[in-house]
């Protein structure tokens, strides 16, 4: 992992991009410890800060400064009719940060431009970012942050360079085991407790029926418990 990480000459601009609804997918998942964490650090329960994970998709209007969800919402629900039970409530396994009207993250200071309210605890895929692993696999996101890959001549000049690696590599790491052992946790809870028929024309036809009041009925999995939360989008 090091020696893929080292050759990206990756320095954060702190341009806000990654938390904005303006300039793509800004969905951050978060683990049920991470939920815990800022659920206590800022006095806030978890529903008022997190969302049932499920795809989303938001449009930015240049003219009204906004992001709304684009109309496809049927188009969403039609391509997890799997996690659709036959009342046409949508399991998700978790959650994900909330977002404000603009599409940006709930976090995102809306005085101080481009700072993090929690970033001190901020989730690990936040920590990360731009970079992911599959299986152990280094991968990346678009960034500004990400620049011309180093040569080993240009390493040498960065002291503090292999410092920076260790602990990204290390976080990386942390993330996809700690991301793996939840979502097992999470499918065992789920089979478990399957009692409903999925990916039924019925239970779509629900779904659709909910979304035509801008609603999901959501029955989200985590740990230890079983939820039912109704998404207004």
């Amino acid at each position: 992992m090091e020696n893929q990480l080292k050759f990206f000459n990756f320095s954060c601009k702190k341009c806000g991009k990654c938390c904005s609804g303006r300039f793509g997918d800004n969905a951050v998942y978060v683990r049920f410890d991470e939920i815990e964490e800022i659920s206590e650090k800022i006095n806030l329960s978890p529903d008022e800060f997190t969302v049932p994970l499920i795809p989303d998709l938001y449009n930015f209007d240049e003219e009204s400064e906004t992001c709304e969800h684009k109309l496809n919402m049927y188009k969403i629900l039609e391509n997890i009719s799997f996690q659709i039970d036959e009342d046409g409530f949508v399991h998700t396994p978790g959650r994900m940060l909330s977002r404000k009207k603009s599409g940006d993250c709930i976090f995102l200071d809306d005085k101080i431009k481009n700072h993090c309210l929690i970033y001190d605890f901020r989730p690990d895929l936040c920590k990360t970012f731009p970079f992911y692993t599959i299986s152990g696999r280094l991968d990346y996101c678009k960034c500004e942050g990400l620049e011309k890959k180093l040569d080993s001549f240009e390493l040498n000049k960065h002291s503090d360079y292999d410092e920076k690696i260790v602990k990204m590599s290390m976080l990386l790491d942390k993330r996809e085991f700690k991301d793996k052992v939840e979502m097992e946790s999470i499918k065992h809870h789920f089979l478990k407790n399957k009692n409903k028929r999925f990916g039924t024309k019925e239970g779509l036809k629900k779904a659709y029926k909910n979304a035509e009041n801008n609603l999901i009925k959501c029955v989200v999995y985590d740990i230890n418990e079983i939820t039912n939360v109704d998404y207004y989008f």
